[in-house]
């Protein structure tokens, strides 16, 4: 009876530890296994707020990072500053008291045919800016 039970449990851990996994990118490419990764971050630093993106290219030729600083507004995020660049971006805003900020990044992967290969989303955690 153990056995058998045995038997049963294992595929069932690994089969519900399988549907617990969720990837954020997206392989343009079927023939392509993504290894890239996004890192985004915010900080609170002097009355500013600070976001990073930062693209780690592991496979492909180059990449493009677009960052987005964004505030809550009711039950929606609006943006109110932006910027891209290649690999590395940081952007910056003056913070408001009382206002809930995130930083958003978007990672674009490029082969050597400048072909799109891989497309990364992160989003941080929110921050709220004190008296």
């Amino acid at each position: 009876m153990t056995q058998v039970r045995r038997w049963i449990i294992i595929p069932l851990i690994v089969v519900l530890a399988l549907m617990c996994c969720s990837v954020k990118a997206v392989a343009l490419n079927p023939c392509a296994l993504s290894r890239n990764d996004l890192f985004v971050s915010i900080q609170l630093n002097n009355g500013n707020v600070i976001g990073t993106g930062r693209a780690y290219l592991k496979q492909g030729k180059s990449a493009k990072v677009t960052v987005q600083i964004q505030k809550q507004v009711n039950d929606s995020w609006v943006t109110v500053a932006s910027g891209s660049g290649t690999t590395l971006k940081k952007i910056e805003c003056t913070a408001v008291s009382n206002i809930t900020y995130r930083v958003k990044a978007t990672a674009t992967f490029y082969d050597e045919d400048d072909q799109v290969i891989d497309i990364i989303s992160r989003t941080s955690g929110s921050k709220t800016v004190g008296d």
